[in-house]
């Protein structure tokens, strides 16, 4: 993103990353953004659908990345 005016904002680029990632800072001077993303194994056999309205569940975490993506 890049501010044009103290209202207005402008795209710059959109970054594909894992689904689920969240930024967890930005580096303006060197123009990287670093993510953390954790990644989740399946349901455990017999666990209920989510109820009307909740988030699905998510298995256990299997495994954790962390990105720094730059341009």
């Amino acid at each position: 993103m890049r501010q044009d005016s103290p209202d207005k904002y402008t795209v710059v680029a959109t970054v594909p990353t894992m689904r689920g990632a969240k930024t967890i800072s930005v580096d303006t001077q060197k123009h990287v953004a670093y993510l953390f993303q954790p990644e989740y194994g399946p349901l455990p056999p017999g666990t209920p659908p989510p109820q009307p309205g909740q988030r699905p569940q998510r298995g256990p975490v299997i495994g954790a990345w962390f990105f720094a993506i730059s341009h």
